[in-house]
């Protein structure tokens, strides 16, 4: 499994839009998304958050084999994944 993301939220999550900009249609698909993170057949955990700053730029916080990571969009870039000691 992958974790997936999308970002840019300017009307309180009625549409979704990829990083470059391109409309999603719902419900999301794992074809239609960013993948941000993960790979086939990774445990992932239950449950993830997605945070969105001040500049309306997306965050994660997840998990992949037991460890907790946190992963920020900077601009237009996905920035490393930083493990979480949770």
């Amino acid at each position: 499994m992958k974790i997936s993301t999308n970002s840019l939220l300017n009307d309180f999550g009625i549409s979704w839009k990829k990083v470059n900009g391109e409309s999603i249609s719902l419900p999301m698909r794992a074809g239609n998304m960013d993948i941000i993170d993960g790979y086939l057949n990774a445990a992932m955990g239950e449950y993830a958050s997605i945070l969105i700053d001040y500049k309306n730029q997306p965050a994660v916080i997840y998990a992949i084999d037991g460890k907790t990571f946190y992963r920020y969009l900077a601009g237009s870039v996905w920035q490393p994944r930083i493990e979480l000691d949770i």
